[in-house]
């Protein structure tokens, strides 16, 4: 990690933060919150498909904190932590963070399809 640090040129990164388009910037943070609430809901479908109850709020925090989780372990593997968040076994939860992730695997299979065949 260290060595990756070392590595970096800061100054290019500094020119490439200024160059950025804020109001462009600006525009995408609404479809960041759509995107994380629309994740929250799907969430909170597959725990109701295995009788846990939880509010689309609480929902929405465990997604956070999952996707933390996440940003620090290879792999995104620190979302599996989500299931530890909840009241119930983890046993029973931890499928539907699994199947969370199938999900969007292959949603982004086919818009990767379909982008190709529209754009190609």
């Amino acid at each position: 990690m260290f060595y990756l640090i070392a590595k970096l040129d800061l100054r290019t990164i500094y020119q490439t933060f200024t160059q950025t388009n804020l109001e462009l910037l600006s525009l995408s943070l609404p479809f960041i919150a759509l995107m994380y609430l629309i994740k929250a809901i799907k969430w909170k479908s597959l725990l109701d498909c295995i009788n846990v109850q939880i509010p689309v709020k609480r929902s929405l925090e465990i997604i956070l904190m999952g996707n933390f989780y996440g940003a620090l372990t290879p792999g995104r593997a620190g979302e599996v932590s989500r299931a530890f968040y909840l009241d119930t076994e983890n046993s029973r939860s931890i499928p539907t963070v699994v199947m969370d992730r199938v999900i969007d695997m292959v949603c982004l299979l086919v818009l990767s399809v379909l982008s190709i065949a529209f754009f190609f």
